[in-house]
């Protein structure tokens, strides 16, 4: 059995693309979440954040596809995914990510796993503080793919800027009682194939059962099984998932009495 203390890497975050960035923040306030203000990315997205303890989730849409930038042999392409995501599936999960303490060692660590890891990639952006102010942030994010998961994409963020510039505990507080990213599940027939990759994208060793697989990271564990399995998880009929797919994600929240009175 595995222990999350000899795991490398924590969740860091989820991208949840959207068709409308304000119909989605307003479903978010509605189930007690306090979300970030918008911003904007050099490559034609634009999200809101909710912040949670050491994690968070990324409400992401499209821009403009005017300066979404022409990938290269080696790049991963984050617009060009995340808009032919919402072309393929429509709205829902299509990332995760995992945090870094320095993205030579993901790379190093990627590639002894055997992993598809493609060019490095770093950007800046403008962060809106709760006081109004303003402040710029940068992430090196490093990217891995699986070719048997064509609508799962995985990567580590590195953020090179203080902590103080993008954690705000203002963000933080949630009428919901929300705190962390519990649970991370995919579902697929096929998720035995992908164990290998997930127990190299994740730093961890997996637990394996008849039906699933564990991988109990630093921040957050992820789950992949079968559809009956994984959607036993949400009480939810079993998607007609062939291949593996992200379905669905776990919140931990502190009281359950004011989560539930909230909605």
């Amino acid at each position: 059995m595995s222990n999350s203390a000899d795991a490398k890497r924590g969740i860091d975050h989820l991208v949840l693309p959207v068709s409308d960035l304000d119909v989605a923040r307003q479903s978010y306030e509605r189930l007690g979440f306090t979300c970030t203000p918008d911003a904007y990315h050099p490559f034609g997205t634009k999200n809101f954040l909710v912040q949670l303890q050491g994690s968070f989730l990324e409400i992401l849409a499209v821009h403009d596809r005017g300066i979404f930038p022409a990938p290269g042999p080696e790049d991963f392409s984050f617009p060009r995914f995340n808009d032919g995501f919402l072309a393929r599936n429509g709205e829902g999960f299509s990332m995760l990510v995992m945090d870094s303490n320095d993205p030579g060692t993901d790379r190093a660590d990627f590639m002894d796993a055997g992993l598809n890891v493609h060019a490095p990639f770093s950007f800046g952006r403008v962060a809106v503080l709760p006081d109004g102010t303003q402040a710029n942030v940068g992430f090196e994010l490093t990217f891995v793919t699986d070719t048997g998961m064509p609508d799962c994409g995985f990567f580590t963020c590195h953020q090179v800027h203080p902590p103080e510039l993008f954690w705000k505990p203002d963000y933080q507080r949630h009428a919901n009682t929300a705190r962390s990213i519990k649970t991370v599940v995919l579902a697929g027939e096929d998720w035995r194939d992908h164990v290998t990759f997930l127990e190299g994208f994740t730093g961890t060793q997996a637990e394996i059962s008849s039906d699933h697989a564990r991988f109990r990271t630093l921040r957050g564990d992820v789950v992949a099984g079968t559809p009956v399995f994984s959607a036993g998880i949400f009480c939810m009929q079993p998607p007609a998932y062939e291949t593996l797919r992200f379905l669905g994600y776990e919140i931990q929240i502190a009281d359950f009495h004011s989560a539930r009175d909230g909605l």
